[in-house]
């Protein structure tokens, strides 16, 4: 699909945000409740960004429960898959405190989340904030496929939001790919340009956030867009080894030679502990409901599609020949034709809100090309994750040694 070109369009002034009519619910502010007994319900906890964020909500959220809703066949394979969870999270967060962690069935793709009408009403009454993280990340699934995930559990997900008198803000994680096939700088208050998208994905996820925008009218919502999500800058850890590992482990293994786009094509990495201190530290500011931000790299922290792939070369086949880009062509193979279409193209998100949001914080992301080998050294450790492998050394809790003031810590 050719790119877009687009003039750049002025940033807009950084305490714009994306507008909402005047709701007819008693909340003016985050945090207008003073309960401490308002839990929190977290969705996704079983994906990268999830796990990741859940320290650091117990960390900032003392007091308050944390309801985690999880897939499974039944009662018995939730609290396993629980049990699971909370052991791995334990190896690395010594002190996560797992007595406030209450598992809950449910299931996005099912009517009201699969959840039993009394444990809903009970859960509509304690929970205040709602964070929800849960999406099908496939590039190459079908629309109908990613539809049935982003879209039809954002939309049970608001009506669970509808039913709780007592809601502070509901966190919504998008994507920075809702720009779709957009060139050039994209506002974290820009949705609908006439934009196409790469892949089902970009596409559900940006009917998902269209819908929440719209329900922003009569609900206190907060929109965050990372861009791709990589490991933990500090050690290189990931449990999900998609999207930009398969293409740096075809280069590992020798099987990718030629790469068809453009080697100065900037690519947005963002590592998820940024990520996930970044969505915990907001979610607490006064001024979040109705803001979406872009938690991202930024113009001074992408790389370059060929520095990339070049380091990757460099590490595991040092002295080897550098790989060929080629003009983007048909490519048979679908997990990489998905890949490759990102190699084509400028994009430039900007972040101001964010930044803006975060002065105080000492939370900045760090470029890349810092914390790059740390990303490669775990996947060489893990073998791609065909390993198991816990992080080299737990970290103390609480969950506060993220990337403040320094690129890495």
């Amino acid at each position: 699909m050719a790119p877009l070109h687009r003039k750049a369009v002025p940033a807009a002034p950084t305490h714009e945000r994306w507008p909402i009519p005047r709701v007819n619910r008693k909340i003016t502010a985050v945090g207008v409740y003073p309960s401490k007994q308002g839990a929190i319900l977290l969705t996704g906890v079983t994906g990268l960004l999830g796990r990741e964020m859940l320290p650091r909500l117990l960390d900032r959220h003392h007091g308050r429960s944390i309801y985690l809703l999880i897939r499974g066949r039944d009662d018995a394979d939730v609290q396993c898959r629980f049990q699971s969870l909370v052991d791995s999270l334990c190896t690395r967060w010594p002190g996560l405190d797992r007595t406030r962690l209450l598992p809950l069935r449910g299931d996005l793709t099912l009517p009201r989340l699969g959840i039993d009408p009394k444990v809903a009403e009970e859960l509509a009454g304690r929970v205040t904030r709602i964070v929800h993280s849960a999406a099908s990340v496939r590039l190459n699934r079908s629309l109908s496929d990613a539809r049935r995930t982003n879209l039809g559990g954002a939309q049970e997900i608001l009506r669970l939001a509808e039913s709780c008198p007592r809601l502070e803000l509901l966190a919504w994680i998008s994507t920075a790919f809702v720009a779709g096939d957009r060139q050039g700088l994209i506002l974290e208050r820009e949705l609908e340009c006439g934009q196409s998208f790469l892949n089902a994905y970009e596409q559900s996820k940006f009917e998902a956030e269209r819908l929440a925008r719209s329900a922003g009218a009569h609900l206190p919502i907060a929109i965050f867009r990372p861009s791709v999500i990589v490991g933990d800058s500090r050690d290189g850890y990931t449990c999900n080894f998609a999207s930009i590992y398969w293409p740096l482990r075809l280069v590992a293994e020798g099987v990718l030679r030629r790469v068809p786009g453009d080697p100065r094509t900037p690519l947005d990495l963002v590592p998820v502990d940024y990520v996930a201190d970044a969505v915990a530290e907001l979610i607490g500011h006064r001024d979040a409901m109705g803001s979406c931000y872009h938690l991202v790299a930024g113009r001074s922290g992408v790389i370059t599609a060929e520095e990339l792939l070049t380091r990757a070369i460099s590490r595991f086949h040092p002295g080897g020949q550098p790989l060929r880009f080629v003009y983007p062509q048909a490519e048979a193979n679908t997990r990489l034709r998905v890949f490759f279409a990102y190699l084509r193209g400028h994009k430039e998100f900007d972040d101001s809100r964010a930044r803006t949001d975060l002065q105080g914080s000492g939370l900045r992301c760090p470029r890349v090309t810092d914390y790059l080998d740390r990303l490669l050294a775990f996947c060489e450790c893990t073998h791609w994750g065909e390993q198991n492998l816990a992080r080299p050394a737990p970290y103390p809790f609480p969950a506060s040694c993220s990337v403040k003031g320094a690129a890495v810590c």
